[in-house]
């Protein structure tokens, strides 16, 4: 999977969205929010700077003194039109400064020498918004660095695109470091639109399941190679959209958890129009539901097996390449793992099966072809989920052996546990049963005369805390499979329908003249 956006991002578009007023409102509207994300993540800040720039120019005619422009845009109050069109109006009662400013109906027209520049008072609150963030991700004193040309000369519209155009080529910069790929994000946009087609017939807003999975790839598969990303491959697809529902919309979830959305007609802040409630959608439960499953999309989760692998745990060998290879997906996806658990299943089993279609086309036999697009011979929803049993009946072994390791001895499982002295044949019991998992693993690692090193000891204790979470990860992961694939009678139904979806699919990629 790509890497969605950095913390750092991430961090950025938090503070704007948890930023309040001394009344405790937010100071931007969800609205704004998740226009300013989208604006970022696509990349598409090149026209919203320069109309930042005029802005500027705005406010810093606005300020009663020179170089304090900033004041037009935190006061206080929370960024909205009125709020912005009100402090056009007071500033053209004591008058501007050096630019030439004239209020309109619908926002203000900026008059220079080389040109005329208008700014609408409903595009303030995002622009706004966008200069705190480029102040954020830039740093404060390189905004100003950016700007300085264009507040200390003669403002003028050449002046305005030279500023955009630095601030720009810094934002671009900073970007690098912290969004995926055009690439990447072309596949963003192929499932943005998807979704939007799929929500205008009726489907929840924010929600994204695994229906919404499996019909993206039926309607994509056979787009063209030079389409939005390349879907021909149902993993690809699974893969891409786990990292839509981790990259999407951070900042507005948080804003709306943050703030009950009030009732008014004002859009642009979340407000909820009451003679919309009740109509098409109802503002209320299904919507609430789903911001909340976005929002849970974005607690942190760290992967247990990455926690195997940084010292001193890495040192043990806790799992194998074939059992790591196993469970590498359900842990590594983590929330999104329960959200899509059918997707993931199917990426999995009829993954393997395409890819196993992809490599009999080398031999040219027809007969071959057509019994691996049928998914002969491929792995069950039943032989997996047993899989993962067997998995986690080993896990449970390694933490008994990492007890082993750390405690050592009955009299420390007593102390451990808390136990009074009437449970130590039962704390016994368990201690002779973590010493004989101990002993019966023959790994890298589970070498009694190396527990006198504590930094190997360390390891079993950090190896186990990992190991407990995956457990925890991988049972969470079975109830959602459960759940899935019980609408369909269970895993066994479920995997028979689901060949009969894949097999028609293959046949039509990949055998000429096949009927979908």
């Amino acid at each position: 999977m790509i890497d969605t956006a950095s913390d750092t991002l991430k961090s950025a578009f938090a503070a704007l969205a948890e930023a309040t007023t001394p009344a405790a409102t937010p100071v931007y509207g969800p609205i704004t929010i998740k226009k300013l994300a989208g604006m970022i993540v696509g990349r598409a800040y090149a026209k919203p700077l320069r109309e930042l720039c005029h802005l500027v120019v705005l406010a810093d005619a606005a300020a009663p003194a020179r170089g304090s422009y900033v004041n037009f845009f935190v006061d206080g109050a929370p960024a909205t039109a009125p709020v912005f069109r009100a402090r056009v109006a007071a500033a053209a009662k004591r008058g501007f400064g050096r630019a030439r400013v004239r209020p309109t109906e619908s926002g203000v027209a900026l008059a220079y020498a080389d040109g005329v520049f208008a700014i609408a008072y409903g595009r303030m609150p995002l622009l706004a918004a966008l200069l705190e963030f480029v102040q954020t991700a830039l740093s404060f004193a390189a905004v100003e660095e950016a700007l300085a040309p264009l507040l200390d000369g003669e403002p003028s519209m050449a002046a305005a695109d030279r500023a955009a155009s630095d601030l720009a080529r810094r934002l671009y910069r900073y970007l690098g470091d912290h969004l995926p790929t055009k690439h990447a994000l072309g596949k963003f946009d192929a499932i943005l639109k998807f979704l939007d087609g799929r929500r205008a017939s009726g489907a929840a807003a924010l929600a994204i399941d695994d229906a919404d999975v499996l019909a993206y790839w039926q309607a994509y598969f056979d787009a063209p190679e030079d389409a939005d990303g390349d879907f021909r491959n149902f993993r690809t697809v699974f893969e891409s959209f786990v990292d839509f529902i981790r990259a999407v919309d951070l900042a507005a979830a948080r804003t709306r958890r943050g703030f009950a959305k009030p009732i008014g007609l004002d859009a642009d802040r979340g407000e909820i129009d009451p003679g919309a409630i009740g109509r098409e959608g109802d503002v209320g439960g299904a919507d609430a539901g789903a911001v909340k499953a976005l929002d849970d999309a974005f607690d942190a989760w760290r992967s247990p097996l990455a926690a195997l692998d940084e010292e001193p745990a890495a040192r043990i060998k806790f799992l194998n390449k074939s059992e790591r290879a196993l469970v590498a997906l359900p842990i590594e996806c983590g929330p999104e793992a329960l959200k899509l658990p059918l997707s993931l299943l199917r990426a999995e089993i009829f993954g393997a099966a395409q890819a196993a279609v992809q490599h009999v086309l080398r031999h040219r036999d027809p007969a071959r072809t057509a019994a691996a697009c049928a998914c002969d011979g491929a792995e069950t929803y039943p032989e997996r989920v047993a899989g993962y049993a067997t998995i986690d009946q080993h896990v449970e072994r390694m933490v008994k052996a990492a007890a082993f390791a750390v405690l050592r001895r009955p009299a420390n499982v007593v102390a451990f546990a808390g136990a009074t002295q009437d449970d130590d044949a039962r704390l016994a019991a368990v201690f002779t049963e973590a010493e004989r998992a101990f002993k019966g693993t023959a790994r890298q690692g589970f070498d009694r005369t190396k527990l006198d090193d504590p930094d190997h000891v360390e390891g079993f204790r950090c190896g186990s805390e990992a190991l407990i979470a995956l457990r925890e990860q991988l049972a969470r992961y079975l109830k959602a499979v459960a759940a899935a694939t019980a609408r369909a009678g269970g895993p066994a139904p479920s995997f028979a329908a689901d060949r009969a979806v894949f097999g028609r699919a293959f046949r039509a990629i990949y055998m000429t003249g096949a009927a979908a």
